[in-house]
């Protein structure tokens, strides 16, 4: 008789029945995928990268999008067009100035940017790392790789416990149409926040198609979410085996608190596939209990083994 592992989340023990790994021969079975690997740390980034987009994405096959160079301009006006304001409070740190081309330095999330100069005030005293607040786009497509990214009309809270929330969609075609809901139901609650969704239109479908993020204060703004984009039909049945389902199609995580050397700048779905493929191949070579490791692994990593979508003190 199997006696399971009751600290592990039921629909991660279904998802372990589909892995295999035969980790001599440096080969694994992830559902109706087959990865094959020269060495053990090459199979250890096949089997996290199938993890992700199985598991977490929900992709059964790999899924050939478009290369992350490319951009779909006409896309990208439909999903600009659904912004319901104009203006977002960017808050950023002055750093130099440059008569000649009459633009400004500053930081902005930790990168370095130069503006036109006339965005800030004229009464503006140009002193290095001076704290400055803008009035920008809200939108920004280019800046994640095949998503089209968007702050609200109050600035997003970036620190501290952030919650995620996940919408499945099923196609480009519907995409604008919820995209437009969500950014409207946020607007109206006035609500703090930063979304993305995908801008490539044939990275279709996917489980983390739209996220919001939301900052202490804001997390009820997920049922407002669920409730807004319940039953239409651009929304997939299905979300992430590692997030916590509110409905159909939608589901919440929380920002990763790993401090582990590596693990600081993955996303979440990254970071559970991760901590999860590596602890499946030192079961595969230790021989010990697949389900037992990865609850010993999911705690180092303060992941809730229980619930993955939440993180342990």
């Amino acid at each position: 008789m199997t006696v399971r592992n009751v600290e592990l989340a039921d629909r991660l023990v279904a998802a372990l029945a589909g892995i295999r790994i035969d980790a001599e021969e440096h080969f694994a079975v992830l559902g109706a995928r087959e990865l094959h690997a020269d060495t053990g740390k090459d199979l250890a980034r096949a089997l996290a990268l199938a993890c992700y987009e199985v598991l977490h994405v929900g992709w059964a096959l790999p899924h050939a999008g478009s290369p992350r160079s490319r951009r779909d301009r006409g896309f990208e006006q439909r999903l600009a067009a659904a912004v319901p304001h104009r203006e977002t409070p960017v808050s950023v740190t002055f750093l130099d100035l440059d008569p000649a081309t009459e633009r400004v330095l500053v930081r902005r999330d930790g990168v370095r940017v130069w503006l036109p100069a006339n965005v800030i005030g004229a009464d503006f005293e140009h002193i290095p790392d001076s704290p400055l607040v803008l009035r920008c786009d809200p939108a920004r497509p280019a800046v994640s790789p095949g998503f089209f990214l968007v702050d609200g009309s109050r600035p997003p809270v970036t620190s501290g416990p952030l919650l995620r929330v996940y919408l499945h969609l099923r196609s480009a075609e519907s995409t604008p149409e919820i995209w437009s809901i969500v950014l409207n139901t946020l607007h109206a609650g006035d609500i703090a926040y930063r979304a993305k969704v995908i801008s490539d239109q044939a990275a279709f479908p996917r489980r983390d198609g739209l996220v919001v993020y939301l900052g202490e204060g804001d997390w009820q703004a997920a049922d407002l979410i669920a409730t807004a984009v319940r039953g239409h039909p651009g929304l997939g049945a299905d979300v992430s085996m590692f997030a916590s389902a509110l409905g159909a199609g939608v589901a919440t995580a929380w920002e990763p608190v790993d401090t582990h050397p590596g693990m600081r700048g993955l996303s979440f779905g990254q970071h559970r596939a991760h901590v999860l493929a590596t602890a499946l191949l030192a079961a595969a070579q230790d021989g010990e209990s697949p389900e037992s490791a990865v609850c010993q692994a999911f705690r180092q990593a303060r992941i809730d083994p229980r619930d993955p979508a939440r993180n342990l003190p």
